[in-house]
Order: structure tokens, then sequence, then C-alpha cells
């Protein structure tokens, strides 16, 4: 109907009786016009809410069911049902109940938050076990509330959450396989996040600087690092965050004692399935028995030089491939070359035929 003769279109309801005379004559008709857009309104609206509700349901993306307090599961769609391997008719036969698939443990709890629900507190979701038909548990996470305006009977939301309990279980057992492993190792292992945060160091690197996890964390690794490589240390591990390329370094770390010990130290980008950077694994190997023997050679390679060069004796050295490898200069004076010379043409052009 036309409100006020304007543009104004109003839902009526119109109800109407009829009057008769003696003899059952129709002689007045009298009636009652009601504006009822607001109730048409809201009760399209409920009507939208529950196909939106029956679409989700239909949806096979997460279990719904509705029970009462007593325990029964009068109905379910069958995204729940084939969760916990029942069958419709067995629902409808009440062979479906939330004791039978509550773990013992759990029994109080559940109990508990169901009285809450009653009481209109609200239920945060958490996360459970239901026991399947064949006795398997699944994990599941789980969400109730009251049907609005029925005290003993509520609905629940129950996603499967099985794939990520495997995956979380995979991926904690990986963790401890890699913790055992780095601190069986006699390297110093350390792990960062993506953006360089140190997140994990093992054993070794307290055993060799004196501190502890909380102090290395709070003061960063790089307080160790020796003042002579501090800055290319920082430079390299800064190209490398930005590059996301693997970077090596060899510099001094501060032991407990106070004493500087070379390193080399490398890290490693590690990604996901799709190349994502999703943390950083690095070792710091001790090499300062490696690099003072590196320096006790070149010291005694020297010492040899120096005293062959001041020798009065032609000396030269062979290796086992018959290449030369060294001239002294009293050598390479009387024949008047190079080492380079000598290790390019061999004897033969200064023996005498």
């Amino acid at each position: 109907m036309r409100q006020g003769g304007g543009g104004l279109m109003i839902d009526c309801m119109m109800r109407g009786k009829p009057y008769f005379d003696s003899q059952g004559q129709a002689v007045r008709l009298a009636g009652m016009l009601s504006d009822v857009t607001d109730e048409k309104k809201l009760k399209e609206a409920l009507q939208s809410s529950e196909a939106r509700f029956r679409q989700l349901a239909e949806s096979n993306l997460i279990g719904i069911v509705f029970w009462n307090i007593y325990g029964k599961i009068y109905d379910a769609n069958d995204v729940f049902l084939v969760l916990l391997g029942y069958s419709r008719p067995e629902m409808e036969n009440g062979k479906l109940n939330w004791r039978d698939i509550t773990l013992p443990a759990d029994q109080l709890a559940h109990a508990e938050a169901v009285q809450k629900a009653i009481a209109g507190q609200a239920i945060v979701p958490y996360e459970t076990q239901y026991i399947h038909r064949d006795g398997h548990k699944v994990d599941v996470l789980v969400g109730f509330a009251m049907l609005q305006g029925y005290r003993d009977q509520g609905f629940a939301f129950v996603l499967d959450i099985s794939d990520r309990k495997a995956a979380e279980t995979i991926l904690r057992e990986s963790a401890q396989r890699f913790r055992y492993m780095a601190e069986s190792m006699p390297q110093k292992v350390w792990t960062a996040l993506p953006n360089g945060e140190m997140d994990y160091m093992n054993r070794n690197w307290m055993t060799y600087s004196g501190l502890s996890w909380e102090d290395l964390k709070a003061m960063g690794w790089v307080s160790l690092i020796h003042e002579d490589e501090y800055q290319m240390t920082l430079d390299i591990w800064d190209e490398a965050l930005q590059s996301g390329q693997a970077a090596q370094v060899e510099h001094r770390l501060r032991r407990y004692d106070g004493e500087y010990r070379w390193h080399l130290s490398r890290g490693a980008p590690m990604r996901d399935e799709v190349g994502k950077l999703v943390m950083w694994i690095g070792t710091s190997t001790d090499i300062d028995d490696v690099k003072q023997a590196q320096r006790a050679l070149q010291e005694s390679e020297n010492r040899f030089r120096a005293m062959a060069d001041a020798s009065p004796t032609m000396i030269w050295v062979m290796e086992p491939n018959m290449e030369l490898s060294y001239c002294n200069k009293l050598l390479l004076e009387y024949l008047g070359a190079s080492l380079g010379e000598m290790q390019k043409t061999g004897w033969r052009p200064y023996i005498c035929p």
C-alpha cells in the first residue's frame, strides 16, 4: 500500500468481518488495517539467516550438531557424522550421545562448559578429542552455545584439526631431532628468524662464552666478535639478510677467559616448498688450531727460505710430480733465470748437451 499517497510503499495486513441483517443479507463490512512492514522485514531477515545457516550446514566445511543438555545429539550434518563414523539412522535412533564420544577425562570439563552456556556465559572455542565409532581419537576444535529461547538445547560447530595436529607432531618431533643433533655437534650451532633475530643457540655457545642463553640473546652474539672483524662481520651478515643468500666469514670470537679464537662461521637460508624464507641456520667452527698450524708452517717456510737464500750452496726443491717449487737466490742468479722461467722450461735449457 502507498503511504500518504506518496511514493513510499508499506506492507499491510487487512482483516474484515461482514455483518448481516435478520434476513441474512450483508449490510456492513468492518475491517482493520495493520502496518506489518517491520514484521515482514524481520521475517525476511530470519529466512535469509536460516538460508545462510542451511548453506553452511550443507557446505561440508564444518561439522554442525544440535544437542540437548541430557547429551542426546538429535541432529547433525553429514560432515560431523562422517568425522565420527556414524550413520544418520544411528543418530536418529538415539545411538549418538555426547557422553559416548567424549573422553572420560574430559566429561567433567564438558559438563561445566554446558552449565556456563546455560547461565549465558560465552564459551571460548577449545581443542579436544572425540572418540570415533571404531575407537580411535579424533582431534577437533569445538565451539557451542545454547539455542536462543531454549535452556535445554544447544548447537555446536566441530572442526576437524587432525591434519594440523599431525603436522604439529611431525614439526615438534623434527625440532626435537634437530636439537638433539645440534646439541651433539662439536660446532657452535645457531638458528635465526627470517629477520636475523637469533632464536636458538646450542649448549656449546654457553660453554664457550661463559654466558647464559638469556645473556647472549640480550647482548647479541656480535658482542663476542673481535673489534678487528666486527664491522666486516656485520656487513657480510647484513648483505646475506638483504639477498637471502648463504654467507661465511672468518673472525675471532671471545672465549669465557677473554681469549679470542678464530672461527669459521657459516649461515644458510632455509626455505619452504614455495621458496619463502622461514629461518636461518648456521654454525661457527673453531679453526684457531688450524690457523696456528698455518702460521707455524708459514714461519717455518720463511725460515727455510731465509736460510736457503743465505747458503753458499745452490738449493732447489722438487715436488713428487717432478715440478720445481723452490730455487734459492744463488741458483737463480747463477742460471740467470726466475723461478717462474725454471718452472716453465725445466732444467733442459741449462744442461750442457
